[in-house]
């Protein structure tokens, strides 16, 4: 009885052990699956947003003004998407370009009036041809002030063409925020 005692409580200790290796092993083979799943979890997580991140990037750059391509590895929707993106791009840079020579043109096509106005109302206000009365005098300083309106007009429609296409020379000079 001892003897068999004996060998039940050895047979006993070995099922415990390996109840106990085989309790770690599955500890570890769950670890090593789990460290396994996050790691490609994260890579096809990064492989999905880094296109996606690229395309939002992109139309950050074009909100400010930058028409560059959206350059994207992927082959699938996203791609498709900064295809779509990068056509909208162009056809915007494209009206852009349009809207700055329309302005320039505009604004050159209105000098010339404006100054020949301009010479006609010095003329008439300096009574070269004649003399004028006080109401038609001042009528002539209306019109003055009208013109320098559609100068300052102008000059400025011309001033916003030339920021739009990058060639406004600024001077940079301190001044006072508060005041401003």
């Amino acid at each position: 009885v001892k003897m068999n005692q004996a060998s039940i409580d050895q047979a006993m200790a070995n099922v415990e052990m390996t109840t106990q290796k085989s309790a770690r092993i599955a500890l570890l083979l769950t670890l090593g699956t789990l460290l396994v799943a996050l790691t490609l979890a994260f890579f096809i997580t990064r492989t999905i947003t880094r296109p996606i991140n690229a395309v939002i990037e992109g139309t950050q750059q074009i909100a400010r003004g930058a028409f560059e391509p959206i350059n994207v590895a992927s082959h699938d929707e996203t791609a498709l998407l900064a295809d779509a993106v990068n056509n909208m791009s162009n056809q915007l840079k494209q009206i852009n370009e349009y809207k700055a020579g329309m302005m320039r043109q505009i604004s050159h096509e209105l000098r010339t009036p404006l100054q020949t106005i301009l010479s006609a109302q010095y003329i008439l206000s300096e009574q070269k041809l004649g003399r004028l009365n006080p109401e038609q005098l001042r009528l002539l300083g209306s019109m003055r002030g009208n013109v320098d309106k559609l100068i300052k007009f102008t000059n400025a429609f011309l001033d916003i063409a030339k920021i739009e296409a990058g060639k406004m020379e600024y001077e940079m000079v301190l001044a006072d925020l508060l005041s401003i």
